[in-house]
């Protein structure tokens, strides 16, 4: 296929019914519930996104709690790639369905320790993430929403030797909220996602509000919480905030560690951001960002059952990390 004939498709299909961005800014008993609000950014439908971090040092400890290495991590590179594509779009009901993919490679300078085996095998080792997500939004008659999400993910080896079925992560959410006016809206649910490593079950709330033309706040505690800054043409948008980020994989090594095949190595991690979105032409956009980041979970463990033995625990050091994206958004006059 013709590689124009391919960007005008996606460019077409970009989704414009997640926190739907109409025209319509106003709740009434007569008419369906829009919960986006005022003058936030167009949806993302096409994102892809390099980070990196370099120089973090890390000390691993065995079962009984004894220090048994330690490094520096010279760099950590991580590649995103989504897409979101609406499948049902009505008045009072959009489906959408998000297609995803996520790549990070660790590479380590063992400060004079070639013994850890640990840091040896997942020196430059490919942890793999792709998955497949719906999205839907119930609104109904007035101010009340209902916003939901599934999610599986095959995170691991994915081309390895492991079983499909011990290789997948699933995630739900469910919100239930009210637009209060074209400024304000929230929402309350609950969540199920691997946000903080493990498989958690957590209270969610939703919270945003717009104070003026410039300046707005977004948030989705406790994973998320942003305050936005946009000029008045609303082509430069500057986010400042932090996120939780995290993830679960089933692994293999080359060279075992206390005699075990396969291994689950859970991280999750608190990032301070600041983040600049500029418009290059109208859907198309870039983005530049940078922060810390506090490491709370980095675990290695034995996967033969899925609450595993835990083999290694690693502390990592705060870490500053910078990267960018180029993303698309539906044009101006889609949602105008």
């Amino acid at each position: 296929m013709n590689y124009k004939v391919t960007f005008h498709i996606i460019i077409l299909f970009l989704p414009v019914f997640l926190l739907a961005q109409e025209s319509l800014d106003f709740c009434t008993d007569s008419t369906y519930c829009v919960p986006g609000i005022t003058g936030m950014p167009r949806t993302k439908g096409l994102v892809i996104r390099q980070e990196r971090v370099k120089n973090y040092s890390i000390r691993s400890y065995n079962l009984n709690g004894e220090k048994v290495s330690e490094g520096v991590v010279n760099r950590n590179k991580r590649w995103t790639a989504k897409l979101k594509l609406p499948i049902l779009l009505k008045e009072n009901l959009k489906l959408g369905v998000g297609l995803n993919y996520f790549i990070e490679e660790y590479n380590f300078d063992s400060k004079g320790t070639p013994e850890s085996v640990f840091y040896q095998n997942l020196e430059n080792k490919p942890l793999q993430s792709m998955g497949l997500r719906l999205y839907g939004l119930k609104t109904y008659l007035g101010r009340h929403y209902l916003i939901f999400r599934l999610g599986g993910n095959l995170n691991g080896d994915i081309n390895n030797e492991i079983p499909t079925s011990r290789l997948f992560r699933g995630s739900a959410t469910v919100l239930y909220g009210k637009k209060v006016d074209p400024m304000t809206s929230y929402a309350f649910g609950i969540a199920y996602s691997y946000s903080f490593g493990p498989g958690f079950i957590y209270p969610i709330f939703s919270y945003n509000r717009r104070f003026n033309n410039n300046w707005a706040f977004e948030s989705n505690l406790p994973v998320k919480a942003e305050l936005m800054y946009n000029t008045n043409n609303h082509k430069n948008f500057f986010f400042v905030g932090y996120n939780v980020q995290g993830s679960n994989y089933n692994i293999t090594f080359a060279e075992p560690i206390e005699d075990v095949k396969t291994y689950f190595l859970s991280k999750a991690e608190v990032r301070g951001e600041l983040r600049y979105e500029r418009e290059i032409y109208d859907f198309v956009w870039l983005s530049t960002f940078m922060g810390v980041r506090h490491n709370v979970i980095f675990d290695l463990e034995d996967s033969f059952t899925r609450r595993g033995e835990l083999l290694w625990d690693n502390k990592l050091a705060p870490a500053f990390y910078f990267g960018g994206s180029i993303f698309l958004v539906p044009p101006k006059k889609w949602v105008d």
